[in-house]
Parts: C-alpha cells; structure tokens; sequence
C-alpha cells in the first residue's frame, strides 16, 4: 500500500472534485466534468509513473503540469468567467499537487507496471 500513497491523494482530489460541482447548483456543468476529467487523468499518471529514486518529483511534475492544464481549459472555457465551484475545483487541484509532491511514496523497484 506504501507504493501508492500518492496515487490514493490523487485519486482522492479527483473525487473531492465532484463535490464543488454538485453541491453548488445540483448539476456539473461541462467545464466542470472537464476539470474532473483531468483530475483523474492526473491520478492515472501519478500511478502510472515509476517510483524510482533517479525522478523523485515526477509524480509532482505530473500532478502540477496537469493541474495548470485545469486552470488553463477552465480559463479558456468560460472566457474568464470562473465560477465559485470551478475556483474550488482548481484550489483542490493544486492542493492534489502539493500533497503528491509531499506524501512520501515506498522505495525504488516497489511499483511494477501490470503487464
């Protein structure tokens, strides 16, 4: 379980997302969907990448780079106009990223790709 603590904070942030979305007008608007399609992506590639001594921030830079993405669609999306809930969706997006560059994660060789 130690080899996927990063991945479960980033599982976790992608869950969490749905809840700004929902609670704030009982429905998910398409941006809103976009920014949960992302957190799950970044969740995928947080325990896609290896966890190997040599790329110790990778998981971060994977977490980060897509959490700008997030802001970046929903920016794009909405034409500047960032609802209370999309604000909420991107403040757990770069929390996901911090808590993935800070939860420590099992030694090298411990996370094997499915083959």
């Amino acid at each position: 379980m130690s080899a996927y603590r990063k991945a479960i904070v980033a599982v976790a942030g992608a869950v969490l997302m749905l809840l700004p979305a929902v609670l704030s007008d009982d429905r998910i608007s398409n941006v809103e969907w976009v920014q949960v399609a992302i957190a799950a992506a970044t969740a995928y590639g947080v325990w896609l990448a290896a966890n190997v001594s040599t790329a110790t921030r990778a998981k971060a830079a994977i977490a980060g780079v897509l959490a700008g993405l997030n802001l970046l669609v929903t920016y794009l999306a909405t034409g500047g106009h960032i609802t209370g809930s999309m604000w909420a969706n991107l403040l757990i997006a770069g929390v996901v990223a911090a808590g993935v560059l800070a939860v420590p994660n099992a030694t090298a060789g411990a996370h094997r790709l499915p083959v």
